[in-house]
């Protein structure tokens, strides 16, 4: 999801190039045309560069990515990951709160309570036979007309442990799955406060924020190209909007991020 996100950056860091490379053309010619200062071009062409520079990290950080995912998928050659850009994920589990019960972990641990209560029962039986046994078998009985000449007493004691020992098993499964239990309700309801904090977010940028960057960006072109407003205003413009983009590509991959802790964690 994170190269995802780097190919939407590269995008839009692209959008930027084509911006500023028209701003700094249409600065030089205003400069040949004595309708602008040194200044003005030599801000359009510190912009590009700029630009440019965030290109060329985002180009490194692609790659620094596609290496950490070859080395995770224990590949000899580079992943071939398809180049596209990111989208907005959809929640697939419930967001109540009966829906950390379904943590493959802790349901591994309820499992052992069970398997841990039928081993109780086995050592507690046995336990009892045992008992019985030396009772009735011991040598002064008779079973069956013969004589039994073993008596059982050496085999109650270690048995008593093992009843023992099975009873704070059991305790101690119990202890760990009630901790467990905790821990991922706690985080739980850590990652849905994340969540839906990163939904309203970016609910805003999509209705309200996006919309109007792109009114800017078109406005602020059309007054600076019919000489309605400066490059000062129009740069100021220029950068907001773009900005505002930026951080709409941040908030959509923090809330896809939300979403994969959450489902992770479930």
């Amino acid at each position: 999801h994170y190269l995802e996100f780097l190919q939407a950056e590269k995008i839009l860091l692209m959008s930027q190039d084509s911006i500023y490379t028209s701003f700094s053309n249409a600065a030089s010619s205003r400069l040949k045309a004595g309708e602008s200062t040194l200044l003005e071009k030599t801000t359009a062409e510190t912009q590009l560069m700029e630009v440019k520079n965030l290109l060329a990290q985002n180009q490194s950080n692609t790659l620094i990515y596609q290496s950490q995912l070859q080395a995770l998928m224990n590949s000899k050659v580079p992943v071939q990951v398809e180049q596209k850009a990111i989208t907005k994920m959809e929640l697939s589990i419930p967001n109540d709160s009966s829906a950390y019960s379904q943590n493959p972990y802790l349901l591994y641990l309820k499992q052992q309570i069970e398997i841990s209560n039928k081993q109780k029962k086995v050592e507690t039986d046995f336990s009892v036979f045992l008992s019985y046994a030396n009772q009735y078998f011991d040598a002064s009985k008779r079973f069956s007309g013969f004589q039994v000449g073993v008596s059982i007493p050496l085999w109650f004691v270690p048995q008593t442990a093992k009843v023992k020992a099975a009873g704070l098993n059991q305790k101690a499964i119990e202890s760990n799955v009630e901790q467990y239990q905790t821990n991922v309700q706690s985080q739980y309801s850590q990652y849905l406060q994340e969540y839906l904090q990163d939904k309203n977010t970016l609910e805003y940028y999509e209705k309200s924020a996006l919309p109007n960057a792109d009114l800017i960006i078109k406005q602020a072109d059309k007054g600076f190209k019919n000489g309605e407003i400066g490059y000062v205003e129009y740069l100021q413009g220029i950068k907001n909007a773009l900005a505002i983009k930026s951080n709409y590509l941040i908030s959509l991959n923090q809330y896809n991020q939300s979403i994969i802790k959450l489902e992770f964690l479930l």
